[in-house]
């Protein structure tokens, strides 16, 4: 999985840039890999950078998926933000779904 990640161009220069500016970062994923899977993934891709480890999480954290609004809940209580402060950009419609049912504002990737 790790080895067969693309990331998406632009990403980090865009994660620099909120950084910069303090806006709290974070990530929730659906991944039924281990949470060391996860964290080894985003600091290949160099978001680590930006990121804070507290606030890289996933279902294999929680035991809950996306679209459960628990999953955000989880991530912005890390982040010490309430659900509507939120912008959740994902590719998914189970994204979308999570975004919308925890209350927070949902950006589709396409």
């Amino acid at each position: 999985l790790i080895n067969n990640m693309i990331q998406e161009e632009g990403a980090n220069e865009v994660l620099a840039h909120l950084a910069a500016r303090g806006v709290p970062i974070g990530i929730y994923s659906n991944t039924p890999s281990t949470d060391t899977m996860l964290h080894t993934l985003t600091g290949k891709l160099g978001f680590n950078r930006f990121i804070p480890t507290s606030r890289i999480m996933g279902s294999c954290d929680t035991g809950i998926t996306k679209p459960h609004p628990q999953t955000l809940h989880f991530l912005t209580d890390r982040m010490g933000i309430t659900a509507d402060r939120l912008i959740f950009v994902g590719d998914r419609n189970s994204d979308v779904l999570a975004a919308l049912s925890s209350g927070a504002t949902p950006l589709l990737k396409s």
